[in-house]
Order: structure tokens, then sequence, then C-alpha cells
């Protein structure tokens, strides 16, 4: 068996974004009324409710934005913008899809997914010159780290999806990786400092039922650890300032 994995934590986190999204065959009651008793049960982790943008569903936040809920006719989705712990996470997204069950009692979720964003700044983190190929595995960059390779990165995006291996072949892993111009939200437009995006997607394309949930949820987040760290070589790791376990 293989050890367990945990994620390290960092001063300078390279982790945007984390969610676990949930779809469900349609409910029409969603859209049609508020869903006032899903709030209720939410209400004192999410106290802001809002509709979304498109005026198709609902959103629940906390008091700082950094978590919020989101419903839909067909999907429930947690958003973490500040992760830490995962045990923290799991948690949250355990007690937000228990009110929901209570609420709206669906049989089975049709799509299972984890996914986290992480965005790496070498220039954030003191690191000069910048040589991508000391900081990221060979593997994740693909042929910008091959040797001889020169010239003034303007972008690069990639994007692949592979089957887990398991018993039934259900699971499945979707990169989405590559170079990008940061973005500061402060200011709303590119920055100039050079990035490298990792957003990682693991989902299950078979009906589980509610059960059926933290385990797979789990095995997905072990794997997301997993790849994490193999992506990140010592350079980058070292300058993310990681703190003591």
């Amino acid at each position: 068996m293989e050890p367990r994995q945990e994620w390290t934590r960092y001063t300078k986190s390279p982790i945007v974004e984390v969610t676990c999204q949930l779809h469900f065959p349609d409910l029409l009651t969603i859209p049609a009324s508020p869903p006032a008793a899903f709030q209720d049960k939410v209400r004192a982790r999410y106290p802001h409710f809002a509709p979304t943008q498109d005026r198709r569903g609902y959103v629940f936040s906390r008091h700082d934005r950094q978590e919020y809920v989101t419903l839909t006719q067909n999907t429930l989705a947690v958003t973490l913008t500040a992760f830490s712990e995962w045990a923290e996470f799991r948690a949250a997204c355990a007690g937000v899809e228990t009110a929901f069950r209570t609420v709206y009692g669906p049989a089975v979720y049709t799509r299972t997914t984890l996914r986290y964003r992480s965005l790496f700044r070498p220039q954030a983190y003191g690191i000069a010159p910048l040589e991508w190929d000391q900081l990221i595995n060979a593997a994740a960059l693909g042929p910008l780290a091959l040797p001889g390779m020169t010239g003034t990165l303007q972008g690069s995006r990639h994007d692949l999806v592979l089957v887990l291996p398991d018993a039934d072949g259900t699971d499945r892993f979707r990169l989405v990786h590559g170079f990008v111009t940061v973005t500061e939200p402060a200011q709303g437009r590119p920055s100039g400092e050079p990035g490298y995006l990792l957003e990682q997607e693991y989902f299950s394309i078979d009906p589980l039922q509610p059960q059926q949930l933290a385990p797979r949820l789990d095995r997905f987040n072990q794997e997301a650890a997993r790849f994490f760290k193999h992506c990140v070589l010592e350079q980058l790791h070292t300058a993310m300032l990681p703190l003591a376990a």
C-alpha cells in the first residue's frame, strides 16, 4: 500500500482555488423558487446569499467570501480560495451535501468532481533568473524542457484526460496546464509576470450514492497531492516556504 499523501502547507501557497462539484438529475424546484429551506440549513456557515450572474442559480458565501456554495438545478459546488487542509475542506463539503440531501433528497450524483487550481509565480517567490526546468518536472513542461530550447516564452496550454487505474475504469483525471501571464485581481489586468498554471480535475463518470462520496473524494485528493508533489522540484518547493508539519 502506498503511503498516504498529505498536502504541503506553504507560506506562499500556489493553490488559488479548490472546488468539489456534484451533478444530479435536474430538480425543477430549484429555479422555480428561492431555496429557502436549504439556506436555513447552511446559513450559519454561509450567511451571504445572492443569485448567480446568469440568474439561474444561487450563491451562499462566508463573510470573507473565500468560501462559497453554488447551487443550480443540476449542480452543487463548494469552492474555497484559501485552501489550508483537506480535512477542513472535506468537512465543509460533507456539511453542505448533507444539507442539500436533507432538503432535496437526490437519489444519486451523476458526476463527482474534485478540482485543484494552482498558479506558480516564481518572481513573487524571489526566484531569479527564471529557469523553468529547475522548478517544474520536465515531464510536465514537455517540449519546453528539451535541451537547447531557447527563446522568450509567450504562452502555452495543454489539456489531457486520463483514465485512472481502478476496478471499473469510471474515474478520470483531466490536466490543464501551461504558461500564463499573471493577472492581479485588484488591478484586473495582466501584470506581465510569468506564471505556470496547474489545474487538476478528478472526476467519476459513474453515478454514486451519497454514502460513496467520501471515499471517492478522499481518493481524488490523494491523487491530486501525489501528482502535485511530482511536478514541483526542490528549488520551487523551498522558495514557496513550506511550513513545519
